[in-house]
Parts: C-alpha cells; structure tokens; sequence
C-alpha cells in the first residue's frame, strides 16, 4: 500500500497542521489548495487516502471527489479512499458524494492521529471498500489560521 497521503485545504495552516500529523504516523503528503490541483495530483500519483476540504475555491470537495472516483473507475484503477474534512457539510452529504468518511472540524492533533491510526488499521484488515470514521474536537476549523507550534 502507497504511504502517501494527498492533504486537500485551502488554508496553508492547515495543510501544515495536517502534515505534521501525517508524517508524524510515517506517512508522506502532497498537498493541494483546491480541488482542481487534487484532481490534478490524484490522477498522476497513486494515495493511500485523501483527506478533501469541504469548502475551497475554484472547485469544492465533493465535486473534486466525484471526479477523481469517476476518473479511477475509467480507468480501471483501485478506488482511492476519500475522507471528508469539514464544519459545514453533513456527513451524510458527504457519504452519499462517494466519500468513504468523514471527519468534522475542528479537531485536535490527538483526535487526527486516532482518526487516521484506527482508519489505517481497519483498512489494512479491509479486502475492499471503505469504512466510517468520525471524529469531532476543537482544532482544525473550516477558513481559519491555525497556530502551529
């Protein structure tokens, strides 16, 4: 399984604070400020997960999401596993979208880890298909700066 993440925000702190959680797991990240760019990386590079901002400019979330899963199934590729990251939208939304879960900002460093550890963990026991993780804390927020210590 590829140990990269593709991090989808377009708050630079929190791609930032996203990554520090990331590689802190042994993961790598590539990073995307819209949902154009994610398209753009996800059909050029193979991922482990996406984690998609609900709310960007130029192309949202779950429009990108969409694209990228039609995209995988055109071409015959394994579905890569899309996780929902937002304040706003419902998870239901999301889940219908073709995301395979969510995760609601904000949220802390601690809950991300526990997030991605169990999410890695299940799917690592996973023949195919995805699964829903929820998490809700007081971090990560939707269109605003972070503090990254």
């Amino acid at each position: 399984m590829s140990r990269k993440i593709l991090i989808v925000d377009d708050s630079e702190a929190n791609r930032q604070y996203l990554s520090e959680t990331v590689n802190s797991l042994g993961f790598s990240a590539d990073y995307a400020a819209d949902g154009q760019d994610a398209i753009q990386l996800a059909t050029e590079h193979e991922y482990a997960l996406i984690l998609m901002d609900i709310f960007m400019p130029v192309l949202g979330g779950i429009d990108a999401a969409r694209s990228i899963a039609s995209f995988q199934e055109l071409k015959g590729i394994a579905p890569t596993p899309i996780v929902a990251m937002t304040a706003g939208a419902s998870e239901s939304e999301c889940l219908q979208a073709g995301m395979n879960g969510y995760l609601r900002k904000p949220t802390t460093a601690d809950g991300l880890t526990q997030f991605l550890t169990d999410w890695f963990a299940e799917a690592d026991q996973e023949v195919s298909g995805g699964f829903k993780c929820t998490v809700n804390n007081d971090e990560l927020l939707d269109h605003e700066p972070l503090t990254v210590e």
